[in-house]
C-alpha cells in the first residue's frame, strides 16, 4: 500500500501542524502524510500536553481529535481560547460520531472546520490544511 495514497510531493512548507490525537495509528498516518508534503509536524497524544506544544510552538494548524481521554477536544477550545490568544491558528475538529450538538460546540469555541476521520481522505486532509494555510 502506497501511503502517499494519492497524496502529491510539493515543496518545502514553513506552515508547523499540532496534531492532537490518542490514536497512535492515527497519529503516525497523519504525521507521515503531513511531513511527506512538507509541513513542520509536532504531535501530542492528549488535550493536556496540547496546550503545552501549543503555547510552545504556536503552529499555524491544529488538527484536533474531539475524544480523548484527559482532556478531550471540546475543553481543549475552551481551555485554550483559540480566537482570542492564537487568532491566526486555525482548528481542524475531527471525530468518529456525526453529532450536530458536538459539531455546533466546535464551532462556537474556534474550530474552522468539524470533519468525521472516516470521510477524510489523506489528500482531503493536506487540501483542507492548504486551504487553511492560506487564509
Amino acid at each position: 500500500m502506497s501511503i502517499s495514497m494519492g497524496v502529491k510531493l510539493r515543496g518545502p512548507k514553513k506552515a508547523k501542524i499540532l496534531i492532537i490525537e490518542d490514536e497512535p495509528m492515527l497519529q503516525e498516518a497523519y504525521r507521515h502524510v503531513l511531513t511527506f508534503t512538507g509541513y513542520k509536524v509536532v504531535v501530542a497524544g492528549d488535550g493536556n500536553e496540547g496546550l503545552e506544544l501549543l503555547k510552545k510552538h504556536r503552529p499555524k494548524v491544529i488538527l484536533l481529535d474531539v475524544l480523548m481521554p484527559h482532556l478531550d477536544g471540546r475543553d481543549f477550545l475552551k481551555q485554550a481560547g483559540i480566537r482570542k490568544h492564537y487568532p491566526e491558528t486555525r482548528v481542524i475538529a475531527c471525530s468518529n460520531l456525526s453529532d450536530q450538538k458536538t459539531s455546533d460546540f466546535m464551532l462556537e469555541h474556534g474550530a474552522d472546520r468539524v470533519v468525521l476521520k472516516s470521510d477524510l481522505s489523506p489528500s482531503q486532509l493536506v487540501e483542507l490544511i492548504e486551504e487553511l494555510c492560506s487564509q
